[in-house]
């Protein structure tokens, strides 16, 4: 392609047309963390749409394993029992993650409006979170 480019004057330099670069793994040049969650049979993470885990901003579930068939989900995909998460997230917030991550498992998608661990998105039990809702 690079020559193509040249012979069409789309390029002042040949290196401009160099193919697209694409890694498989950046996680560690970007600072980023691949969590593998699973939700085992008495989560109560089972039943939660993935936008109700209110993970910190820097934080997504990017795909869901369920039944040995991978997709991407949407934020109002319901998690269930057996269901394995792929979560990225930046450093700064990696451990955030994790706690809230837990604190759904324990408590529900609740967790942090009744008392349970994982504070919510907003900061104050009893108020919406970031979804616009109270949960």
């Amino acid at each position: 392609l690079p020559w193509v480019a040249n012979k069409l004057n789309i390029a002042e330099d040949p290196a401009d047309a160099d193919d697209l670069g694409i890694e498989s793994a950046p996680l560690e040049r970007l600072r980023g963390h691949l969590l593998s969650v699973a939700v085992p049979a008495k989560s109560k993470m089972h039943g939660v749409e993935v936008g109700e885990l209110r993970l910190p901003a820097g934080a997504a579930v990017t795909l869901v394993v369920r039944e040995n068939q991978s997709f991407v989900p949407s934020p109002a995909t319901v998690l269930r029992r057996g269901d394995e998460l792929l979560v990225v997230a930046t450093d700064p917030v990696r451990d955030r993650a994790e706690e809230r991550l837990r604190a759904v498992a324990e408590g529900g998608k609740l967790a942090g409006w009744l008392g349970t661990g994982g504070s919510a998105a907003s900061g104050t039990p009893g108020t919406p979170g970031p979804q616009g809702g109270s949960a």
